[in-house]
């Protein structure tokens, strides 16, 4: 049975986001490889063995594609680039990585392929709309896998690579800015205002965020510091001068 020419499009669809999806995952995941590796070169060739399979896969899979079909040729580029995912995953030294990297190369060959089972499937005007998306389906792999490869580094702890590393930051609490919205709307007196200052630690509008698994590396004095200035703050003996005025050129 011949699939419908919407089914063909879809699966070439999809298999050209997984072919770029393997290429720009690790790009966002840079910054983690290298701190993980501690060497720019080696998270690099990453990088490179992955082109390197990719570029030798694309120059073969064309003439092996005419000779044994281009949907088996796909289906085994697939199978070896998700072994290769699975391996990169579980890896728990660098050469099994690269290793994983240079199997994940082979999804690069599954793009001149979709092409040609796209032209011998469609009709001529079928066509320049099949491969319009095609592209499109690259482009969306190249954005999910940024995305998704910045997001996976981003919550990969690292509080053990820097053991004397305290991070802080702050908390804003829409709560009084709504409040006083809503206060002024029941009372009738709504206009646009400058609600910032609600968002101020004075107003109650922001606070310290908790240390969580940084407590304890903090020294006490350094912690009655802080608790004296937040004090200071929110009674309003301490206050810093802000000037919205356009900064003027040296």
């Amino acid at each position: 049975m011949r699939a419908s020419p919407a089914g063909i499009i879809a699966a070439m669809f999809l298999s050209g986001v997984a072919a770029t999806f393997e290429s720009a995952m690790l790009y966002a995941a840079l910054p983690t490889l290298i701190r993980d590796f501690g060497d720019p070169v080696t998270a690099g060739w990453l990088v490179t063995m992955h082109m390197l399979v990719g570029a030798a896969t694309c120059i073969v899979v064309g003439r092996l594609g005419d000779m044994r079909g281009r949907k088996g040729v796909i289906l085994v580029l697939i199978a070896l680039a998700a072994v290769g995912s699975v391996m990169s995953a579980l890896a728990t030294n660098y050469g099994v990585v690269l290793t994983g990297r240079a199997l994940q190369g082979f999804s690069i060959g599954v793009l001149p392929l979709s092409m040609g089972i796209l032209r011998e499937s469609l009709s001529p005007a079928r066509l320049p709309v099949a491969i319009g998306l095609m592209t499109t389906a690259q482009g969306s792999g190249v954005a999910i896998g940024l995305i998704l490869g910045g997001a996976i580094g981003n919550v990969i702890d690292t509080q053990m690579d820097y053991p004397d590393t305290v991070v802080a930051s702050a908390i804003w609490h829409f709560e009084p800015t709504l409040q006083a919205a809503l206060a002024n709307i029941n009372a009738g007196s709504f206009t646009a205002d400058n609600y910032g200052v609600y968002s101020f630690l004075k107003a109650g509008g922001c606070s310290l965020a908790p240390l969580g698994t940084f407590e304890g590396k903090v020294p006490g004095d350094a912690l009655a510091l802080v608790a004296e200035r937040e004090a200071a703050i929110r009674d309003g003996s301490f206050t810093v001068e802000i000037n919205d005025g356009e900064p003027a050129s040296a």
